[in-house]
């Protein structure tokens, strides 16, 4: 679900509910709202941070009526020799 809208919660990631290996693009958006004094903001960071361990790359951070968005880009798999 989460490839056919390259979308996933900043939630679901902290929770363990959703798992990005083997994730088929290169770019998700990471997806969390305003809070109030900034939990949703707390929250996307988190998971920024989250994926950032494990070689996602922030491109973006963008905010669209009570949306707040991150946009991750994964790292390029080095493409296997041949045989």
């Amino acid at each position: 679900m989460i490839a056919n809208q390259r979308l996933v919660t900043a939630g679901g990631l902290l929770e363990n509910r959703a798992d990005l290996r083997g994730y088929p693009f290169r770019y998700v958006a990471v997806h969390s709202y305003t809070l109030m004094r900034g939990e949703g903001l707390r929250v996307l960071m988190a998971a920024v941070e989250l994926l950032e361990q494990h070689g996602w790359t922030l491109v973006n951070m963008m905010q669209i009526d009570k949306n707040l968005y991150a946009i991750m880009r994964q790292p390029q798999q080095q493409p296997r020799p041949a045989s």
